[in-house]
């Protein structure tokens, strides 16, 4: 039962902002669509370069056709199983101490003192530290952002796009491929993650939790 309830609440949260991934997707596309038609104001040229920052675009995003694919291969969303899947394997069902002390979910480092929690059992010498987050959302927005902006994950961006151009909703089992640089266990781990939305049923958890996530 505590399982079940750790994963209707994180689901909850992980469908409102995907649902915000999406709004911003819109947003983004109507922008390049008045930029293409050459109606783009001033105002909407720095939003977009504005998303481009935020999402770690490189190019001239406003004379070629490639970076703009890129910035909206970025903003989209993460199947919701997937987001389960590794909040259920980095934070024990929400159980560890950095789920508990800094509502941590994904096992996000941190180099800022400010902002981290020592791990116990860090090795003599190494100074990475446990993100500690205000809530539980400030952590599923964290991870959704560093999977949809971060250089290691491109071959996830990939793939979600590809879904995309084929007219199909991404998959959780399918994007999971993208993951070996989340964990030193590289294919071990995108094996673990697939385990574990099929062993857990998590697609078809995540679709009644939000229909359309």
């Amino acid at each position: 039962a505590e399982q079940l309830a750790f994963l209707e609440q994180l689901a909850a949260i992980v469908a409102r902002e995907n649902g915000r991934l999406r709004e911003r997707r819109a947003l983004a596309s109507r922008l390049i669509e008045r930029l293409i038609a050459g109606n783009l104001e001033q105002a909407g040229k720095a939003q977009l370069h504005s998303l481009a920052r935020r999402y770690r675009v490189e190019g001239d995003l406003l004379r070629e056709a490639a970076v703009r694919r890129d910035l909206l291969a970025r903003i989209d969303i993460i199947p919701m199983s997937l987001a389960l899947a590794q909040a259920v394997n980095e934070s024990g069902w929400g159980t560890s101490r950095f789920a508990r002390e800094g509502n941590n979910l994904f096992g996000i480092w941190t180099y800022d003192e400010s902002k981290g929690i020592v791990p116990k059992g860090r090795a003599p010498g190494a100074t990475h530290l446990v993100r500690k987050f205000d809530s539980l959302e400030e952590s599923v927005r964290y991870y959704l952002h560093n999977l949809n902006s971060h250089p290691a994950y491109s071959e996830l961006r990939d793939l979600r796009a590809q879904a995309r151009a084929r007219g199909e909703q991404p998959t959780g089992m399918a994007l999971a491929a993208g993951l070996t640089r989340y964990s030193a266990k590289g294919e071990v781990y995108v094996r673990l993650i697939r385990d574990m939305i099929q062993r857990y049923r998590l697609a078809a958890l995540a679709s009644r939790a939000a229909p359309s996530a």
